[in-house]
């Protein structure tokens, strides 16, 4: 709730939201693992709230971060699927990630080492999204990918299909659309000054 609260709008700062919300939940995890299990005292049982509270503030601001950076680069045509690809792949990475914490969870329990292995789970795992994330090639904003006209066939239904991309094509570079807008203003002004500057029957043709 917190996470949503705290969120701003933004296009630029995604792809650092993502990172600190990676590099919080790697600070958490590593604040955990330095707590001596089971917590007894008041200072150590603070750090351990604080912690997840760390942890579930940054898990939720990488997630909304991710899923704006989504609904700015997929086009709309397939946002259908991307995003059902999406869910799936979160939560069955959810999913597996509880299962796999239940067996670490009770194989910890009781264990003389120094860090159980269920927070050397919680800090690798930390620390992999830390390193996906930071070295990730990340996807300059699209927005809304093709904005299609959905005008009718020119010839009448037995025309075929219109042309899906006689709409405004959003990934044009301004400078490109300038370019290809003013070449063929260039081209006539051209061909009308050689016109004036040649005899009259090239004139008049």
């Amino acid at each position: 709730i917190l996470a949503g609260l705290a969120w701003r709008t933004t296009v630029s700062g995604l792809v650092t939201r993502v990172r600190l919300g990676a590099a919080g939940i790697l600070l958490a995890g590593l604040v955990v693992a330095a707590i001596d299990a089971p917590v007894t005292g008041g200072v150590a049982g603070a750090l351990t709230l604080a912690a997840a509270v760390l942890s579930s503030l940054s898990l939720t601001t990488m997630l909304m971060a991710m899923m704006e950076l989504t609904h700015q680069v997929v086009d709309h045509d397939v946002s259908v699927r991307a995003f059902t690809v999406y869910d799936v792949v979160a939560s069955t990475s959810m999913q597996v990630g509880m299962f796999v914490a239940g067996f670490l969870v009770a194989a910890s329990a009781g264990s003389g080492w120094p860090v159980d292995a269920y927070r050397l789970y919680l800090v690798v795992g930390a620390a992999a999204i830390l390193a996906t994330v930071t070295r990730a090639g990340w996807p300059g904003p699209r927005w809304t990918g093709r904005v299609h006209a959905h005008r009718p066939p020119a010839g009448g239904a037995d025309a075929g299909e219109a042309d899906a991309d006689d709409g405004v094509d959003a990934d044009r570079e301004p400078a490109a659309a300038v370019a290809a807008g003013a070449a063929p203003a260039a081209t006539g002004q051209a061909k009308a000054r050689r016109a004036a500057s040649e005899p009259g029957p090239a004139r008049s043709q």
